[in-house]
């Protein structure tokens, strides 16, 4: 899902959603932006990722034709006009399916993954990997007068020529806040892998997220850092990172977090002001659709996790519930290699290194929690 909002308490705030509207057989995939005046025009390229199963729940793999397209209401609605332009959008790809995971880049523009202007400065809970930019701004470009909140993303292997595999510009001289995020694999040919800037000079908070090579990653234009609490740089743990090919085509990957992974239970509930952690300002559901917030790691204490995904101890196949579908997962992985399977990886709850009767207990004690 992305999320992308004005924060205001006034009525006539703008707010701009959108979200998986439906993934069927025939591999039809319809976002809904919601709140938007039929005149505002979608984002111009969006990387989308996205789960894709047969009748009975197994992955799908393959080439797809898929068609993709943009409306303002659940049910029903208005397509919204693609880009500068009259013309309303809708796009077919073939696209590429392994094991269920598929990656799609949506609509055309020299700034790569989410690209959005003024009035429009909170993006929260997405995925954003695979994007590439032939100048600078591969996974994230912001032009906006207003503060930016951008909290509960996961950015990784964005790649760019310059300024940043993933970039944030805003204008006004206000503030801009990141939290909960997971910034990882992501690439610049010139300068570090993030860019921040303001043209007019701002500070930026930058808290509870886990950040690939810490402080010393971000370069910053006319801004002053503010380096808040509990940020890291450790190896998120993802089930299977996505990669790009020697042809430079990006091969997604799929980004829940593994257990054991240092971004569990490790952010802020308050995305809003990471000073009052114990106030819930996040959306109620992760990217997936899946309730957050979750005590991940059974500690008795329930922050959300960093990245756009939330962990439920004893989900192995990720559908936001513990049940026999999990131990049917778990029981097709045992003795296997979770080094060099995803599924192994993901059966293998109790972070061990391999899978066994004692990740089948684990899962059955958890059961319809």
């Amino acid at each position: 899902m992305i999320r992308m909002r004005k924060p205001s308490a006034s009525a006539s705030a703008r707010k701009l959603i959108v979200s998986t509207r439906a993934i069927e057989a025939v591999a039809t995939v319809s976002i809904l932006l919601g709140a938007v005046a039929s005149a505002d025009p979608v984002p111009s390229l969006i990387n989308y990722q996205g789960r894709l199963s047969d009748a009975l729940g197994a992955p799908v793999a393959g080439v797809k034709s898929m068609k993709f397209a943009f409306y303002t209401a659940v049910a029903g609605g208005e397509l919204l006009p693609a880009g500068l332009g009259t013309g309303r959008f809708m796009e077919t790809q073939s696209v590429a399916v392994c094991d269920g995971i598929f990656n799609a880049l949506i609509g055309s523009a020299t700034v790569g993954g989410i690209r959005w202007n003024d009035g429009i400065s909170t993006i929260t809970a997405n995925l954003i990997a695979g994007n590439q930019a032939g100048r600078s701004g591969g996974g994230a470009f912001c032009d906006s007068i207003d503060p930016v909140l951008f909290s509960a993303n996961t950015v990784v292997g964005n790649r760019s020529a310059a300024y940043g595999g993933a970039r944030l510009d805003w204008e006004n001289p206000g503030s801009a806040v990141l939290s909960d995020g997971i910034f990882w694999g992501n690439k610049s040919d010139s300068g570090q892998p993030i860019r921040l800037h303001a043209d007019n000079g701002s500070a930026v908070r930058v808290s509870h997220c886990d950040i690939e090579g810490g402080k010393d990653a971000i370069s910053l234009y006319h801004v002053a850092l503010d380096w808040g609490p509990d940020n890291i740089d450790a190896d998120p743990l993802f089930v299977q990172p996505g990669q790009w090919d020697e042809t430079g085509v990006f091969i997604p990957g799929d980004y829940h977090l593994l257990p054991g992974s240092p971004c569990i239970d490790a952010g802020t509930n308050d995305i809003d002001n990471p000073d009052t952690p114990a106030v819930e300002t996040l959306p109620d559901t992760d990217i997936a659709g899946n309730p957050r917030i979750i005590d991940g790691n059974l500690d008795g204490v329930a922050p959300v996790e960093m990245g756009a995904y939330e962990y439920l101890p004893g989900d192995a196949n990720y559908d936001g519930k513990v049940n026999v579908i999990d131990l049917i997962f778990i029981r097709n992985s045992l003795g296997k290699d979770p080094a060099s399977l995803p599924a192994a990886r993901r059966a293998d709850l109790n972070n061990d290194g391999r899978v066994d009767m004692l990740d089948l207990i684990f899962a059955r004690d958890r059961m319809w929690r």
